[in-house]
């Protein structure tokens, strides 16, 4: 099993959004199941616009996925709008908690910001680290990567190739979208190890 040298030099900053996004959402969910939910929130937020950097720049190389212009500052909608379009997917019940997630990191991440959140009067919850597995793990499953670098970098690497043990757990634990796929998922990858 050797990574492909081409396919990660041609698609460093992707694969290395993909790393990092990765280790946010495990950051995350370790906070939200230990009722910091402040930090999970805003974890969750890095690791989702992370992830759709990274699903967007492995489609197209192209696009400047740091473009306040295109993107806004921290607005996971326009990314998943963005996503959808050049990965061809409805993207479309994700937009309700793009906006959630995105308010709550503008009050979480900033509190001295003077920039008022319109709307934004809700209650913070740890169930939403829920929302936060199914679009996480919705994108990460559409990654265009091939098999012999998926299973090297993000949540699969630390699924299949780690051995620390307790960021699987973190990653594992409550996670009933992740549970539905990981039986699939370890099949794909013993059929790949072969």
């Amino acid at each position: 099993m050797t990574i492909d040298v081409e396919f990660g030099r041609e698609n460093r900053n992707a694969l290395l959004l993909n790393s990092t996004s990765a280790d946010d959402y495990v950051a995350s969910r370790c906070c939200f199941l230990n009722g910091l939910i402040g930090q999970g929130y805003i974890l969750g937020e890095q690791a989702i616009e992370k992830v759709l950097k990274s699903a967007i720049l492995l489609i197209d190389k192209n696009i400047n996925v740091r473009s306040k212009k295109q993107f806004g500052i921290h607005n996971i909608e326009q990314l998943i709008i963005h996503f959808g379009s050049v990965a061809n997917v409805d993207c479309q019940r994700f937009f309700s908690m793009a906006q959630k997630l995105t308010e709550a990191y503008e009050l979480l991440r900033y509190p001295d910001n003077k920039i008022k959140v319109p709307g934004s009067s809700y209650h913070f919850t740890p169930k939403f680290i829920s929302e936060v597995d199914e679009v996480y793990i919705f994108v990460a499953e559409k990654l265009n990567i091939p098999d012999n670098v998926k299973y090297r970098t993000g949540i699969f690497r630390m699924l299949f190739m780690s051995s620390v043990e307790r960021t699987k757990y973190w990653l594992q634990l409550d996670n009933s979208i992740l549970k539905s796929k990981l039986r699939d998922w370890n099949a794909e990858f013993i059929r790949f190890k072969q």
